[in-house]
């Protein structure tokens, strides 16, 4: 089945888990077996959405409310969705997407304590009927992942949300926790402390046995 006649998979998990990594390592790999891919991530992927990443994750100099981020976050995924997203699949490409609506959830709703309602518009409403095909949630403690991203930030920018708590990031991971119990039919755990080439091995093995089924 599928969306249309592309596969679309999204990584997920919290921030130092490896999911980035993972899902570039995934791209490459559709990519030698010949099989047309795109490698995507959120927010971003369009003009507009690569501005409200800079302004969301990176910008020390204004103040953003939890509403406004929710929001903002929103606006960038429905500008993807129609811009990159829906075309893609319906050319037959499969989407390597590193986060989704699951991190709006995680983070927003349980990390930022986001009204249920206001979640549900910047992921139910927004994306429609459109679900991945499958959710791979890259599982670490929170501490493994702080500890991934402790030194000089990249570009030497700071992200808003590496720089939380520990709490913060808590409750992140328990929100994860708890999306992998309720969806156990799409989302897919990987033990995202392992080695990186052994995380890849049970990512790819994963996404070998669904294409199996729509090939």
């Amino acid at each position: 089945m599928g969306n249309q006649n592309g596969l679309f998979i999204v990584l997920e998990g919290i921030d130092g888990s490896g999911k980035s990594t993972q899902a570039r390592r995934l791209k490459a790999t559709l990519d030698r077996l010949g099989r047309k891919s795109l490698l995507l991530h959120e927010p971003g992927g369009t003009p507009l959405g690569e501005k409200i990443n800079s302004l969301v994750k990176h910008s020390t100099h204004i103040d953003i409310g939890h509403v406004a981020e929710t929001l903002l976050f929103a606006a960038a995924r429905a500008q993807l969705i129609e811009e990159v997203i829906q075309p893609a699949l319906l050319n037959g490409t499969t989407i390597v997407c590193d986060r989704f609506t699951p991190s709006t959830e995680a983070y927003q709703g349980y990390g930022r304590s986001v009204p249920e309602e206001l979640v549900k518009v910047a992921t139910r409403y927004v994306v429609g009927a459109l679900v991945p095909d499958i959710v791979i949630w890259l599982d670490v403690e929170v501490e493994t992942g702080l500890a991934r991203k402790q030194g000089p930030h990249l570009f030497g920018v700071a992200d808003r949300f590496e720089d939380e708590e520990s709490s913060f990031h808590n409750r992140v991971r328990n929100g994860y926790i708890r999306m992998g119990k309720e969806r156990h039919d799409l989302w897919f755990r990987v033990d995202g402390a392992k080695p990186v080439d052994e995380v890849e091995a049970n990512v790819w093995r994963i996404v070998q046995e669904r294409l199996s089924k729509v090939n």
